[in-house]
């Protein structure tokens, strides 16, 4: 649900030592701006890679009893340059 998607990013963002740039995408994407009510799972990318929350990744998922994907667009599509 949007609220649980809400409730991992904040929980992910407090595991960042330093700047990221986090993209969802798929059904995350969906949920947050309401065009669904829930997705299978959370798909992300961020840039760079965090080690610090590529770690914290397995304790939320456990958490929050969710199933978290490290995808974007580009590893399915083409997509145009800038799609960020």
């Amino acid at each position: 649900t949007r609220a649980r998607v809400r409730e991992f990013l904040r929980a992910l963002a407090d595991a960042a030592t330093a700047p990221v740039e986090l993209f969802v995408v798929g059904g995350t994407s969906a949920v947050l701006l309401g065009w669904r009510d829930t997705t299978m799972d959370v798909d992300l990318v961020m840039r760079p890679e965090s080690d610090a929350m590529l770690r914290a990744i397995p304790r939320l998922k456990e958490q929050l009893h969710l199933n978290v994907e490290l995808a974007a667009p580009d590893h399915f599509i083409p997509v145009p340059e800038g799609w960020e």
